[in-house]
């Protein structure tokens, strides 16, 4: 039996094959083999003894209008700057913009899918400062740095950053996060 999993070609994801005996691919995994590669350092671990102060964990997403609709529907905020273009253009932004929790989103995404993948990864606390607006066509990326491990207490701190395609920073923060074996 073969198990399918991705292959980096050409700067694209294709779908490629490991050898037979070889566990199912983790999409996760291979993301951070690349990270690893390029910057030294990946946070994915399966429990927080396998995680190491400058470890991180990376998500990227590119914004469109639609979800930026749905983060309203979903949160509630229905506020005109985020989904009315004659209102947006009357503000100093000039069009919708993406609410703040959006960006934050994106944090919960790099901790909840690449920091521990084969792990319960729980949000203890987040401390985030807003820094620059989010618009459709934008893309984020959110990068978490472990800054200090707690394997008594299962408890990882990390900085998080997220920022826009041109490197502008969006959000700044630090979270504590709880890393548990899912048993």
């Amino acid at each position: 039996m073969r198990h399918v999993r991705l292959v980096r070609r050409k700067g694209r994801f294709t779908p490629g094959f490991v050898r037979p005996g070889r566990p199912s691919y983790d999409a996760r995994r291979f993301e951070c083999d690349a990270l690893q590669a390029s910057s030294g350092r990946c946070a994915v671990a399966d429990n927080v003894q396998g995680l190491e102060v400058g470890s991180k964990a990376i998500f990227s997403k590119a914004v469109t209008a639609a979800d930026i609709l749905k983060f309203a529907e979903v949160s509630g905020d229905t506020n005109a700057l985020h989904s009315d273009p004659a209102y947006a253009a009357r503000t100093r932004f000039k069009q919708p913009i993406a609410h703040g929790m959006f960006g934050a989103g994106i944090i919960s995404a790099a901790l909840g899918t690449r920091l521990a993948p084969t792990s319960v990864v729980i949000y203890l606390g987040q401390n985030l400062q807003f820094r620059a607006p989010v618009m459709a066509g934008d893309t984020l990326t959110a990068t978490c740095t472990v800054t200090k491990v707690d394997t008594e207490r299962s408890r990882v701190s990390l900085d998080t950053v997220v920022t826009k395609q041109d490197g502008t920073e969006v959000i700044r923060g630090d979270a504590t996060v709880m890393v548990e074996a899912l048993g």
